[in-house]
């Protein structure tokens, strides 16, 4: 080794040992300072994406129902009902012969609430009527939707046209109202029996408000309803009962409505405990199928029992001058500031009457009303956006 070279050498030799002592920048003592600084980052790494993946899978096993749902062809049977309601028990029982997985399905946890009334709604392909739904909900008074939940009951309805893709396309506008939405898997024909038991089982609030998806309800009128759940039996005059009756066999139905061609009190929308639904079996659900009669069957199986109180809300309505419903437009619009999704242009079932016409006046005189509930399958359906944390997890 030349000369030069070595004092090179032992330049750099010396100069790294004066690094060494001092910690100086460039020094070998920055090294293990380095890699352990990898180490942790590391380390940190892996611990996020084990987390994601975590997250993921249960994500995905969360909303498993829903995708397959979406894949599978239409089905327009009904299945293997699921409940059977035992009339002397007043109890909803497994049914043992399903081969479906009908345990799992009646002990699906809801979800938690603190509020007392759930407004539910059935919905089907229309997500124009939602839109104005929406609309209305945002603008009731403070001290109902304090009170209130919102359930919807997506009927089998298509791909790009369900609830939940309207409220995601609208999520901003949507987020602040308190909206659960449940998905029937089948596509049955008039299932709106089967979709109102399925509100009223899934629902986790003591009182149930009905409408019907072209219906408005306005402010004044929502507090009138919550008004309702407070007031005994007897403060509405023309109900003969005993004084001591508790409110909560109370019965609302028969709300007044306005329409183009007038004033007639609607047949659907209706006020009361969930505990009453079921006290009469919910609705039959072999009227599924054909149009009409899921109306008057109900309100007679409710008539006909002597521990509950039908009660026709419109001469109240009426006296007190609480705005009626207002039947909405039949048209494709969506309000200022809603965004539309595609025009539903599927099949359209015809709404013929005369089957369930023959079965009801049968079923009415034998009194042979069926108990066999839930002809379907079922799923939850999560909408929101899942917290700002969690979403940088999935990022």
């Amino acid at each position: 080794m030349a000369r030069g070279d070595s004092l090179r050498t032992l330049a750099a030799y010396n100069n790294a040992k004066k690094n060494f002592r001092r910690g100086g920048n460039g020094g070998i003592l920055q090294e293990p300072k380095k890699i352990f600084a990898m180490f942790v980052l590391l380390v940190i790494l892996c611990i996020t994406e084990s987390m994601r993946s975590t997250v993921a899978v249960l994500y995905n096993h969360h909303n498993q129902g829903e995708s397959e749902a979406e894949m599978q062809p239409i089905i327009r049977e009904q299945q293997c009902p699921v409940g059977i309601f035992n009339n002397d028990t007043k109890h909803m029982d497994v049914n043992p012969a399903c081969h479906l997985d009908s345990q799992k399905l009646l002990s699906m946890e809801r979800v938690p609430t603190t509020k007392k009334i759930t407004f539910m709604l059935i919905y089907y392909n229309d997500h124009h009527h939602l839109a104005h739904q929406l609309q209305s909900w945002k603008n009731f008074s403070q001290t109902a939707l304090d009170q209130m939940q919102f359930l919807i009951v997506d009927d089998g309805s298509a791909p790009g046209h369900t609830a939940k893709e309207f409220l995601q396309a609208n999520y901003e506008y949507a987020e602040s109202v308190d909206i659960v939405i449940y998905s029937i898997e089948q596509d049955l024909l008039w299932n709106i029996g089967g979709a109102r038991n399925l509100g009223f089982w899934m629902a986790n609030t003591e009182w149930i408000f009905m409408s019907d998806g072209d219906i408005h309800v306005s402010r004044e009128t929502m507090d009138y309803v919550v008004d309702l759940t407070t007031k005994p039996v007897e403060n509405f005059p023309g109900n003969e009962t005993d004084p001591a009756t508790e409110y909560l066999m109370n019965v609302f139905v028969m709300f007044q409505r306005y329409r183009p061609s007038g004033f007639k009190p609607h047949p659907a929308v209706m006020l009361l405990p969930k505990a009453s639904y079921w006290y009469v079996g919910g609705c039959d659900e072999d009227f599924v199928g054909s149009y009409g009669y899921t109306d008057p069957h109900f309100r007679y199986k409710v008539e006909v029992d002597p521990t509950l109180h039908l009660i026709n809300a419109y001469p109240d309505m009426d006296e007190h001058k609480v705005p009626p419903l207002v039947e909405m437009a039949d048209d494709n619009s969506c309000p200022k500031g809603i965004q539309c999704l595609g025009a539903f242009s599927g099949f359209k079932a015809p709404r013929e009457v005369t089957r369930n016409q023959k079965m009801f006046f049968s079923k009415r005189g034998k009194g042979a009303w069926s108990h066999k509930v839930f002809r379907y399958t079922w799923h939850y359906v999560p909408w929101k956006k899942s917290p700002s944390w969690w979403s940088w997890i999935f990022s």
